[in-house]
């Protein structure tokens, strides 16, 4: 049974849409706040957020850019708001769909479903395991291993970025390849994929992050040099 955080003001609506998927079989949870909506998330995992942009403290928008750093949940806008401005706002914000209301029962449990169908075959596409060098990623667990029996744990997207780059090893990876294998059709600006980059080379080689195997290539990209060891990631760097 997926389990259905709604995460809006109008409590009214918020449980006529309740009332809509709980007869359709859903588990649900209503939230009435943005800074509800990430702890619930947090601690409670989930399947689907129904969000409207529109919230007390903290927008609709916000909060949808603030799961995404930590998660790729499905996410639908549901609002009043329906011009196109607002539409691009919430699909750029990283949501996977944006319905106006008024809608009706069977368009709302519809579309969920093929959110739903969308993200569960993303998910089962991914590989248990990838490995590069020292180095060995569980895209599922979002956890790199080194040979010397150091972990890292990684964020959804920090995992995924670094998934793409290791499958690709010694190739070079165009930014736009991996803002829309991120992202999706709705890319975020390549400022953001750069900050995330440089947090995965804090995170993986803290003592020596200038010179990752993940080498910028300006212009162009990104290429993951494959070390035999950690101990060659200096001189990956030194080399380049």
């Amino acid at each position: 049974m997926p389990h259905v955080l709604i995460a809006e003001e109008n409590v009214i609506s918020a449980k006529l849409t309740a009332f809509i998927l709980t007869d359709a079989g859903y588990k649900v949870s209503i939230v009435t706040n943005g800074y509800s909506a990430i702890e619930t998330i947090a601690r409670d995992a989930p399947d689907l957020l129904l969000l409207d942009t529109h919230l007390p403290a903290l927008s609709g928008f916000d909060v949808c850019q603030e799961v995404r750093r930590t998660t790729y949940m499905p996410i639908i806008f549901l609002s009043s708001a329906g011009t196109l401005a607002d539409r691009v706002q919430g699909l750029s914000s990283g949501a996977d769909d944006y319905i106006v209301k008024p809608f009706s029962s069977s368009e709302l449990l519809a579309r969920i479903a093929a959110v739903l169908r969308r993200y569960d075959s993303v998910q089962k596409q991914q590989p248990s395991t990838l490995a590069r060098g020292p180095m060995l990623l569980d895209p599922v667990k979002r956890l790199v291993s080194f040979n010397n029996d150091r972990t890292v744990d990684l964020t959804p997207i920090e995992a995924q970025i670094l998934y793409i780059l290791m499958m690709y090893a010694g190739q070079v990876v165009s930014d736009r390849t991996l803002l829309q294998s991120v992202w999706g059709q709705n890319p975020k600006g390549r400022n953001l994929l750069t900050v995330y980059v440089y947090r995965l080379r804090m995170k993986l080689w803290p003592a020596h992050p200038e010179s990752a195997p993940i080498v910028t290539l300006r212009g162009q990209g990104y290429m993951f040099i494959e070390p035999a060891s950690e101990g060659q990631i200096r001189e990956v760097g030194e080399s380049r």
